[in-house]
């Protein structure tokens, strides 16, 4: 089933005419509460622009302005989940991979993959036991280019080294 979001949304891409919610409403058989709480998400966004009035509603056109901010980067990897990987790493003690899978819900696999390529990238080390923030400024584009298989088993092995 589609959410009530995304159908309004496809109503607005398919009918390329100006609309006002009472308008959706009526079309989509949808409580007037959900059509007005979507379409105001969607002008928070800039996917939408008000253009004027009719009696109580507003009229809304897709703004043709709107570029869709892309989720994943070009290797792959989810902008979300990488600023909540680099943020948890910067700001708690974070020791494994499986200490991430806890506290964000993805899985220690994923973990495994974005740790791999933050460390990979030069933005994550491991000193002391416990994974810390090497450079100041991040660049999430770059994030995955380089992969280096088995990368966390050896700064591990080297830590173990140096003790």
């Amino acid at each position: 089933m589609i959410s009530y979001s995304q159908q309004i949304k496809n109503y607005i891409e398919y009918s390329r005419r100006p609309f006002t919610s009472g308008m959706v409403r009526d079309d989509l058989q949808i409580s007037f509460i959900k059509v007005k709480r979507a379409i105001a998400e969607l002008v928070k966004k800039g996917y939408l622009k008000v253009i004027g009035r009719e009696g109580k509603y507003k009229i809304y056109i897709k703004n043709p302005e709107y570029v869709e901010e892309p989720l994943t980067n070009a290797y792959g990897y989810n902008y979300k989940t990488m600023r909540e990987v680099y943020r948890l790493v910067k700001r708690r003690k974070i020791t494994s991979s499986r200490q991430l899978n806890m506290i964000t819900g993805h899985s220690r696999r994923s973990m495994v993959r974005y740790l791999t390529a933050f460390v990979s990238a030069g933005y994550i080390d491991f000193q002391n036991g416990v994974y810390t923030t090497s450079k100041k400024e991040v660049h999430y584009c770059v994030v995955g280019k380089e992969f280096k298989h088995g990368i966390l088993e050896e700064i591990r092995r080297r830590k173990d080294e140096q003790d």
